[in-house]
């Protein structure tokens, strides 16, 4: 991926720290889990983190990929 692949965006990501960063820029990408495809709007930030990419609960339940969150 290469920054003039995103889409510009206001977006502010605030993280557990309390600190908010403004996010790069937004692309639609591809997903693939085990039988699941599907397409998935991720916010691209700059920062070290543990994380590749984090799905939030919205897309994980709308998606039954982890079916604990469907109760």
């Amino acid at each position: 991926m290469t920054p003039n692949q995103l889409s510009p965006t206001l977006l502010i990501v605030q993280g557990f720290n309390q600190v908010g960063q403004k996010a790069l820029g937004t692309i639609a990408l591809k997903v693939e889990l085990d039988d699941l495809y599907t397409d998935a709007l991720f916010h691209v930030i700059d920062a070290k983190t543990s994380q590749i990419a984090l799905l939030g609960w919205l897309w994980l339940h709308t998606s039954k990929a982890i079916a604990s969150t469907l109760h």
